[in-house]
């Protein structure tokens, strides 16, 4: 089994509302998630933070991590 690929999950809260978008087959290297969250701050302004998570593995058992796009104290 490869660590090469992540799927992602975007959380925003808006409107009072808490939303998520999902994106799949992100490569593993920290330029690439940098890039990502780039994509992810200009497309979504409003985005807390990303989870990762492990592409090959079953549900429940492939988190990875949790990036912050916002400081900490500001997710609400």
């Amino acid at each position: 089994m490869s660590r090469d690929y992540l799927d992602a999950i975007v959380h925003r809260y808006e409107n009072g509302n808490h939303t998520f978008k999902r994106y799949r087959m992100i490569k593993n290297v920290d330029a690439k998630l940098e890039k990502f969250e780039t994509f992810i701050r200009s497309q979504f302004p409003g985005a807390d933070y990303v989870n990762y998570y492990w592409n090959h593995l079953p549900d429940r058992q492939n988190y990875a991590f949790r990036r912050y796009l916002t400081p900490k104290n500001a997710v609400r």
